[in-house]
């Protein structure tokens, strides 16, 4: 494929969407941003509405002369689930929408299709070893369900296509404009309430959002990623309190972390409904991001440091405006 791709990119206006475009724009490199709506969007002739009644003919105008498609867009998680079936919900969204936009790139004759799934295919919790791309697939929530239900039928769809998938899993995404459960981690450090962290001994994978924009464009630049699925993180592997203590100096506080045995929070987490939130915080998630690193010779380019800093900088600005 020729080095000067034409990208395009949905969920073009979320988090990750719109750190990956501005980091395209920056290199010069022609971008369709597709979102589901540019109402109040700047600069909006540089967007594209995916409105989900577009027709598949409609296909070439909407990616026209686009070689590579890297899709963001979906349903992610939600901290209240309201869907009175929330996996239905989620595949609708994840799967079927997924499938729609696929057969309209390869209509469109786009060469590549980058398909961003979750680290929650793969499962919720390590205990021996590292989560790896051999690893079993074992999803337990609907989000995570609907991602690996996405992937195997672009495997499907794209097994006799002439355009090229490759999957990326990433791990935990934090970074300027994170939102849900890190942003939520902010606000509660920031008000130097006692944690009760202080037993946790687990460890986990994070990717700052500069990292996985990164490895997105490795993954569509690069000849070896055709068919292939990787997964994604910084590299560096923190507990919840390290982590916990890194954010803190960073907002020049410090932590206090309680003793409160670990059995003890499992058990105030299923009295209170939070056993998904609490397991996140006291149990062990980590990866072997080597098979990136290896078959794309990719390296991440911001230290964790360097993005909890960012991260840290981003929200003590909003919380002063």
């Amino acid at each position: 494929m020729p080095r000067s791709r034409k990208i395009a990119v949905t969920g073009a206006s979320g988090f990750i969407g719109s750190h990956l475009c501005d980091a395209y724009r920056k290199q010069g490199t022609d971008v369709k941003r597709i979102t589901r709506s540019i109402t109040g969007l700047s600069q909006a002739t540089n967007w594209i509405e995916l409105d989900a009644d577009i027709p598949r003919a409609d296909a070439h105008t909407l990616l026209s002369d686009v070689d590579v498609v890297i899709h963001l867009a979906g349903r992610a998680h939600v901290l209240k689930e309201h869907a009175l079936d929330p996996l239905a919900t989620f595949i609708e969204a994840n799967v079927f929408n997924t499938i729609r936009l696929a057969e309209m790139a390869i209509d469109a004759g786009v060469k590549r299709f980058v398909f961003v799934s979750s680290i929650g295919v793969n499962g919720d919790v390590t205990s021996e070893a590292p989560f790896s791309e051999t690893s079993i697939e074992r999803p337990s929530e609907p989000y995570a369900i609907s991602k690996l239900q996405a992937e195997q039928a672009l495997r499907k769809l794209l097994v006799d296509a002439p355009m090229e998938l490759v999957i990326v899993r990433p791990v935990l995404v934090y970074g300027e404009d994170n939102p849900g459960n890190f942003l939520s981690l902010l606000k509660i450090i920031r008000t130097r309430l006692p944690l009760p962290l202080g037993c946790v001994r687990n460890s986990r994978s994070f990717i700052y959002v500069g990292n996985l924009v990164s490895a997105l464009m490795a993954c569509a630049m690069h000849p070896a990623a055709s068919g292939q699925t990787y997964l994604v993180s910084d590299g560096v592997d923190l507990s919840t309190p390290e982590l916990v203590r890194l954010l803190a100096r960073e907002m020049g506080v410090t932590p206090l972390m309680l003793p409160v045995p670990v059995s003890i929070l499992r058990i105030l987490g299923r009295l209170s409904g939070r056993q998904a939130t609490v397991a996140k915080l006291v149990s062990s998630l980590v990866i072997d991001n080597s098979k990136i690193r290896t078959e794309l010779a990719w390296r991440a380019p911001f230290l964790p440091a360097e993005g909890l800093h960012n991260t840290v900088s981003w929200f003590m600005n909003r919380r002063n405006k």
